[in-house]
């Protein structure tokens, strides 16, 4: 016996006599061990009188219009979606998306141009009702609007589903890095989210497109060199000289204070006074993190409760851009110049560029400094991953930026 049904009902909200002769929508459902999982109209109508509910049919003798018609193009409907949900089985799918059934009846009815969802509208309509955290959302919107940009120069077209196979991954990722001059991890970034908003789709019954999750659809992923201060260099960046009250002082402050207490610069900006609490006499932070919500306590040094004093423990808001630019131009100012040889990765290929120490100085380099920092102190993996709310060892120790002779001076102290 099959796990599936279709049949035929007809629509009908009132229980009114006079509507017996009023022509009523049939839609169809599709059930799975008797509960409903698909409902979609069939484009017929058929009077409740003429309708015979036990068949799902019409009556011959009471429909005036073509019943032995209708009656077969119900039939034909019905073989078409129980096969189509036997062959859904047989791939180990628990049920068809309604998208198929839809256009098994637009091929009935002579019209194959079903009415799904582009990519793009439903990645703009998923991620506006979304519940991710601010730059989460930025991320998805930076790969959505870049795919449109792809589609308008090199498809011409509307992105429908079914057209994110192998040769769409390719062709993407060669307009990425041939066009936007991307490296691998921006590659992957996008790639990542493409699978994610596929993943989704899928999930809702949207298509059944399934090459986004061959290996071969990968999202590119190479470790960076990115740069971390030391405490001396902290140290040197706070004492820079800048104009009292000017947007370079709250960005050379928000800095030092987030290279201590290991926070995102999304977190940093919703700093306030309520989520500083005293417990036996020592400052901590405790908050839950915008990114992964996870809950941090983390105590405040005492060279950094002045600071965050002066700003009655809020900072004034400033933009990312702003703060990414501003940064660098303190590290120039504090002396940070040493050069730094930086691996970028394309396509597979090393590529060595070097740069000044200052030009590499991001929102995020204040992070990673605390991790660092903290791991050269000596404090356990497990206490750091705990104060920075990192989940997982792997994703803990990229953050952890020793150079060489760190490394081999750490090794020394163990195996003298």
């Amino acid at each position: 016996m099959s796990d599936f049904s279709v049949k035929f009902f007809l629509e009908s909200k009132s229980k009114e006599i006079d509507q017996n002769d009023k022509p009523l929508p049939i839609f169809l459902i599709v059930r799975k061990r008797g509960f409903a999982q698909i409902k979609t109209y069939v484009e017929r109508k058929c009077p409740r009188a003429a309708w015979d509910v036990g068949k799902g049919r019409v009556t011959p003798r009471k429909f005036k219009l073509d019943p032995t018609g209708l009656n077969f193009y119900l039939e034909r409907i019905q073989k078409k979606v129980s096969r189509l949900c036997e062959d859904a089985l047989e791939e180990g799918r628990s049920i068809p998306s309604k998208v198929e059934v839809r256009a098994i009846i637009n091929k009935e009815n002579g019209n194959e141009v079903d009415d799904r969802q582009s990519v793009l509208q439903f990645a703009n309509e998923f991620l506006a009702k979304s519940t991710y955290a601010p730059n989460t959302k930025k991320s998805y919107q930076t790969t959505i609007n870049l795919l449109q940009k792809f589609v308008d120069e090199k498809l011409k077209g509307k992105l429908k589903f079914e057209a994110i196979n192998l040769d769409f991954h390719d062709k993407f990722t060669e307009y990425m890095w041939t066009t936007k001059k991307f490296n691998d991890n921006t590659v992957g970034k996008h790639i990542k989210n493409l699978k994610s908003i596929m993943s989704e789709s899928f999930e809702r019954g949207m298509h059944t497109s399934l090459d986004f999750k061959k290996s071969r659809f990968k999202a590119f992923s190479n470790d960076v060199d990115n740069i971390y201060l030391d405490e001396k260099e902290l140290e040197a960046m706070l004492k820079v000289t800048v104009t009292s009250g000017s947007r370079m002082e709250r960005v050379r402050d928000m800095f030092y204070v987030a290279s201590w207490l290991g926070i995102r610069f999304g977190d940093a900006v919703r700093l306030t006074k309520e989520l500083f609490s005293v417990i036996d006499g020592q400052l901590y932070l405790v908050m839950g993190t915008e990114k992964t919500k996870a809950n941090v306590m983390v105590p405040i040094p005492a060279k950094v409760k002045p600071i965050l004093e002066q700003y009655d423990f809020k900072f004034p808001v400033i933009t990312n851009q702003e703060f990414n630019q501003d940064i660098k131009e303190i590290g120039k100012l504090a002396k940070i110049e040493q050069s730094v040889k930086v691996i970028n990765i394309k396509r597979g290929e090393r590529i060595s560029i070097t740069k000044a120490k200052c030009d590499l100085i991001t929102t995020h380099t204040a992070r990673r400094s605390f991790a660092t920092n903290l791991y050269l102190r000596g404090v356990k993996p497990e206490t750091i991953m705990w104060a920075t709310g990192h989940k997982t060892n792997k994703e803990f120790m990229k953050y952890l930026k020793l150079s060489n002779m760190e490394k081999a001076r750490e090794l020394a102290n163990v195996i003298k």
